[in-house]
């Protein structure tokens, strides 16, 4: 796994938390994640689509929103990124460390609100 820090403001919404996971991972920021349009702002972007929707249970347009695409631009997104994570090791890698690093997060975050409501 690639090492990545990541400096939050607690608490995060749990749908941010992806996001930020994703630009720490690429190096970019996050106007860059949401607007670039080049074929590898897209994939990343889609990874994160893929995020969402498996480890928080989002719908195309509930992630459309969040993006300010389509929900059918989300949809095709969606089945695209995960034919390539089943298909190339670059993408699976990808997603798979991003998802893990999102799980770490808001499994610390959820320690630290747990932490707070007993003080």
């Amino acid at each position: 796994m690639k090492k990545v820090t990541i400096e939050l403001d607690i608490p995060t919404p749990n749908h941010e938390l992806p996001i930020q996971v994703a630009c720490a991972y690429y190096g970019i920021t996050k106007e860059t994640l949401m607007k670039d349009r080049t074929t590898e702002g897209v994939n990343r972007r889609a990874i994160v689509y893929k995020v969402l929707s498996d480890e928080l249970g989002m719908s195309p347009p509930e992630i459309a929103c969040i993006f300010g695409f389509s929900r059918q631009n989300v949809s095709s997104q969606l089945l695209r990124i995960e034919f390539q994570i089943k298909m190339y090791l670059q993408f699976s890698c990808a997603y798979f460390d991003i998802k893990q690093l999102f799980l770490k997060l808001r499994r610390e975050q959820e320690e630290w609100l747990t932490r707070m409501n007993n003080t």
